[in-house]
């Protein structure tokens, strides 16, 4: 299956692709330290690119796996509250 990164590099239509799949608002947290912190700049960067409303939190120094540690679980809940009222 490719990626963002094969999109971007090869042929560069992710975001008509992106568009095409009518994609619902999207929230991401992810922490600088997660493995995947490249991709998840990536993927929501794509997605915003693509005009997807995007709420994105980064958490300095934080892992991949905080479960509900922290205060996202807010965030979350105002996003979908937003989302929902809609």
């Amino acid at each position: 299956m490719p990626t963002i990164t094969d999109y971007t590099v090869n042929n560069g239509n992710y975001q008509d692709d992106l568009r095409a799949g009518n994609i619902p608002p999207t929230f991401y947290t992810y922490g600088t330290e997660d493995p995947f912190y490249r991709q998840f700049i990536a993927n929501a960067n794509a997605a915003r690119e693509a005009g997807v409303q995007v709420e994105e939190h980064v958490l300095d120094g934080w892992p991949h796996g905080f479960g509900v540690q922290g205060e996202w679980t807010t965030w979350f809940d105002s996003f979908l509250t937003q989302i929902m009222s809609h």
